[in-house]
């Protein structure tokens, strides 16, 4: 993204605000402006519609980590700190799952450097694991085929971006967990002029 906006290949971004200044983070030269007033999205994970257990341990996993502060101190460490440290080897435990991560993303989740999948996302996996005793195994997946990619087994996880606060997915072949982030979005850009953008939003 970042080269594609150096380079003059696309003006702006629309993003979610971490992606927004997770970019800014590494070029300062780029400019972060608010997406308007926008419904804020929440990020949750999808598992197929037969895997009750799974989406039952994820939900437990998640308000586990919230009650316990683990998960406010993940949002810190890796979206409002923008942390690219490492988010920890896979620990095998007796049950393991298989976790699809398109990396698109950062800081919510990316394919480091080493090729090993990592960020926010992944270290929430982590921790849903040690919490609950069970293992997480990471694969990364293109967006477009993460869907099918579920649904033929080849994973037992996706992350489910995109679901406006308050809704509930109404798709049969899913189970959608409660959200653990909300976040908003942003424009990103290397040249083209914000305020245009700014002013048309202000005579919607």
């Amino acid at each position: 993204m970042i080269l594609d906006l150096n380079a003059g290949n696309i003006e702006y971004l629309l993003v979610p605000s971490s992606v927004a200044n997770y970019l800014k983070a590494q070029d300062d030269s780029l400019t972060v402006a608010p997406g308007g007033a926008g419904v804020p999205t929440e990020i949750r994970m999808a598992v197929r519609s037969e895997d009750t257990e799974l989406h039952q341990l994820l939900r437990k996993g998640i308000q586990t980590l919230r009650k316990d502060g683990t998960l406010d101190k993940l949002i810190e460490t890796y979206i409002t700190n923008i942390s690219i440290s490492d988010s920890g080897e896979d620990i095998q435990r007796e049950k393991t799952y298989v976790v699809g991560v398109t990396g698109d993303l950062p800081p919510m989740d990316y394919v480091a450097a080493d090729g090993v999948p990592a960020g926010f996302n992944v270290a929430l996996m982590n921790a849903i694991g040690e919490a609950l005793d069970v293992s997480f195994t990471f694969v990364q997946v293109d967006a477009d085929a993460r869907l099918s990619a579920l649904s033929s087994g080849k994973i037992d996880v996706i992350f489910w971006y995109g679901n406006v606060q308050g809704y509930t997915s109404e798709r049969e072949d899913l189970l959608i967990t409660d959200e653990y982030y909300t976040d908003m979005v942003s424009y990103v850009t290397k040249s083209f002029d914000m305020d245009k953008i700014l002013e048309a939003m202000k005579k919607q």
